[in-house]
Formats: structure tokens, sequence, C-alpha cells
């Protein structure tokens, strides 16, 4: 007697109700390039409250981070570490409701899209916020968040808040490497904050910095300020130990 049939096969894409292609994450990170604070605050929320429901440990890294610090750099999407697997993690977002995952797997890194907006009560304009949700040890995150985050308060339009955040070192280290790696212009921008912000901290942790990643920043500033930058850039040399 034959075997029954197998049921047909069906792709991930039926599966996985709140998922996206990689054409629709474009479109979303388009779409969601303008974000505001205030939404990027919100899909924040979103994410650690998952993330507290599901006892994973969790810091805010990026420019929102350095926002809370006292940034005024524009930044229009979210980045934050998880201590817990890829597996944990898609388990975790698949089911919410509020939440855009991607249909294919990933390394390292997860981005999600939070809906925020009127709908849930949130006086915003609708928007599909970008989430990256960086694993520990990949891209700049430390590889054990015990005794690597600090926590900082921020006032927001929703009131004064309390964020889990990486400490000074690890996001000067993450920025440091990022910079040397692309020569961005908002990496750029954070660390001469985080230096002209946190002179007498990185004082102390220059000695754990890459030489080569400090020495190519000061060259970097050097260039791009000129003359008008030679008693900061005479400053910078001094607190990173260039000669």
């Amino acid at each position: 007697m034959a075997a029954p049939p197998k049921p047909p096969f069906k792709p991930t894409a039926t599966v996985i109700a709140n998922g996206y292609t990689d054409q629709e994450g474009r479109d979303l990170a388009e779409k969601g390039g303008n974000a505001t604070v205030q939404q990027l605050v919100l899909a924040l929320d979103v994410i650690v409250g998952l993330f507290e429901d599901q006892g994973v440990t969790c810091a805010v890294m990026g420019g929102l981070a350095l926002n809370f610090r006292g940034s005024t750099r524009d930044t229009h999407d979210v980045d934050i570490t998880a201590a817990c697997d890829m597996r944990t993690l898609r388990q975790a977002c698949l089911s919410h409701p509020r939440l855009k995952v991607p249909i294919g797997p990933g390394s390292g890194v997860m981005r999600v899209f939070v809906h925020v907006g009127p709908k849930y009560g949130e006086s915003v304009a609708e928007k599909w916020v970008q989430v990256d949700i960086i694993l520990r040890g990949s891209l700049g995150a430390p590889d054990d968040l015990h005794g690597t985050t600090e926590t900082v308060s921020t006032k927001t339009q929703q009131g004064p808040k309390e964020y889990v955040v990486i400490d000074l070192l690890r996001h000067f280290q993450s920025k440091l490497g990022a910079f040397f790696a692309r020569n961005g212009k908002s990496d750029f921008e954070d660390l001469v904050f985080m230096c002209n912000t946190y002179f007498e901290q990185i004082a102390v942790f220059r000695g754990q910095l890459s030489f080569a990643q400090r020495e190519h920043f000061v060259r970097q500033f050097i260039a791009q300020t000129g003359i008008r930058g030679r008693a900061r850039a005479v400053k910078l040399k001094r607190l990173l130990a260039v000669p």
C-alpha cells in the first residue's frame, strides 16, 4: 500500500505573519528614516518591555544612547544589544503584534520594525521605527552585559525615564572601532561629543583603547578641522595619548 502523500510545503513567508522581505525591509527603512526621538523612545519601550517579559538582559547602544547622555546629533533609529541567541530572539519577536521581523535568517543582528502611533494611545504620528537588535559580542556589543552597562536618566515627552545603556568605555570602543573601519560622519561626531563631554573618564580608560584606532581618529580630526581646530587637536592628542 502506497504511503499517504506528504502535505505540501509552505514557505517561511506564509508562516511568518509579521515577516518582511528584503525589499519590504528597504521600503520600511526608507519610510522610517525621519523618525523623531519621541517615536524612537516609544519603539524602544516596546522592545525593552518584550525583553523584560522574556527575562533577557538588554542595553541601548548607538546614537540614541548618546542622545540620552546629552548629544544633539540627529538619530532616526534604535540600536540595542541583547544577551540571548538568535533563536531565542526570533521566537520572542515573531508573535509580537507591533513588530515586523525579517523572513530570512540572520547572524549577529536582527533588524525589526516597531509600529508606533495613535492606535496604541501614543501622541505621535504613525511610524514603523527601525530597531537593530544586536546580539552580545557582535558589531561592537560587549560579550557580557554584566558589569558593562550603566543606567542613565533622561527627559522624554512621556516624562523622566531611566534606561540601561552600555557603559562609556564600551561605547567609546565601539564608536572608535566603527570609525576606524569606515570613517563615518556620525561616528566621528559621536566620538567628538564623548571626548568633549567625558574628558576625565576617557583619560582614565584610554589605555584600554586600540592605539591604532586612537591615532586614526586624531589624524582624521586634524584633517577635518584644520587650523580652526588646532587648539582642540592638541587637547585631543593629550587626551588619547597620541604623539
